[in-house]
């Protein structure tokens, strides 16, 4: 898809619909930010490859990557 918005997050968790109030997306589409427990951590996605990557080293990104 050419940026994120609700039915693609839905596709990227495969049919699991999260709460709006543990993401949200940037205005512009690009960027996906995940709070879990506390924590927050930011996703970029490339329209490109349909792939979102996470430019932090925090441990809350290494989880969700894998």
């Amino acid at each position: 898809p050419e940026k994120l918005d609700e039915k693609t997050i839905e596709e990227i968790t495969n049919g699991i619909k999260l709460s709006e109030k543990y993401w949200s997306v940037r205005e512009d589409g690009n960027q996906l930010t995940v709070r879990i427990a506390g924590n927050t951590t930011t996703f970029t996605y490339d329209k490109t490859k349909g792939r979102l990557t996470c430019p932090n080293t925090d441990s809350l990104c290494g989880k969700i990557e894998k």
